[in-house]
């Protein structure tokens, strides 16, 4: 379908779109990250249309954030995470969805975010599994200081810790090459097949539990090829890091991190 953002152009947007059957389902819009797509949704898409005793049944629209799986190609500087949060409402508004949900990672965290922010009318809830909040201080929520003061952190808490510092360390090359040379990196994933599997496949074996999950030659094939044969081409995809980096004052990400009322 096609979708106007503003100061930029009309895009034809590329959705998932799985209605529930179930009476007062929930409309959920659901946007992937790098490197994933719409595809992460499918294998849990039956359980969110179906729900069940516990849990709400949800209608689900996983579009292709633009520069993405076969989403138009956004073409113009400055495109960032502010407009894929403004394309996911505007679609989610065309299906007649005048209130939603979201769920979100990696990209996905800073669209949620901000649909969350600039659309709080329409966007009632959202949920991220990817978290990256400000530290709280005494002067800006003194509550949430004190109690994160005068809490222990669990044996689980001080793993997740120590993951994230391994993460800062060893894990956040691609972040810096995409945000500062997405060129250059750009023309590896465009001109080899095997590079660009090499450069997603990495992540998706290191970010992903693979102790207990094991990777199976068709979910990669199938993955990588959504980026190879996207509509706007591999090398678009890392384009938004670097407007992140570059964005004045700063970028989305920094509000996403503020807390929300």
């Amino acid at each position: 379908t096609k979708i106007s953002i503003d100061n930029f152009d009309t895009y034809d947007v590329h959705f998932v779109h799985q209605k529930s059957s179930v009476k007062n389902a929930i409309p959920l819009v659901f946007s992937h990250g790098w490197p994933g797509s719409f595809i992460e949704v499918t294998k849990i898409l039956p359980e969110l249309v179906k729900g069940g005793k516990d849990f709400p049944a949800f209608h689900v629209v996983a579009p292709s954030l633009l520069d993405y799986g076969f989403s138009a190609a956004s073409k113009k500087k400055g495109f960032n995470v502010n407009q894929q949060a403004e394309m996911c409402h505007k679609l989610m508004l065309k299906l007649v969805y005048n209130e939603y949900v979201c769920q979100g990672g990696d990209l996905g965290y800073g669209v949620c975010r901000t649909l969350a922010r600039l659309y709080p009318k329409h966007c009632k809830a959202h949920h991220i599994n990817m978290a990256i909040p400000r530290e709280p201080t005494a002067e800006s929520h003194p509550e949430i200081y004190k109690e994160w003061q005068n809490t222990s952190m669990t044996e689980w808490e001080k793993a997740g810790k120590a993951r994230t510092e391994w993460f800062r360390r060893d894990g956040q090359a691609y972040y810096m090459i995409q945000g500062t040379r997405p060129q250059t990196i750009g023309y590896n994933v465009t001109d080899s097949p095997v590079g660009l599997l090499a450069w997603i496949y990495e992540k998706l074996h290191d970010w992903s539990d693979y102790e207990h999950y094991k990777w199976q030659d068709d979910e990669v094939l199938t993955w990588i090829s959504i980026y190879y044969f996207s509509t706007a081409g591999p090398a678009a995809t890392q384009r938004i890091y670097f407007e992140e980096q570059h964005a004045q004052p700063h970028g989305s990400f920094i509000e996403a991190m503020n807390y929300l009322p």
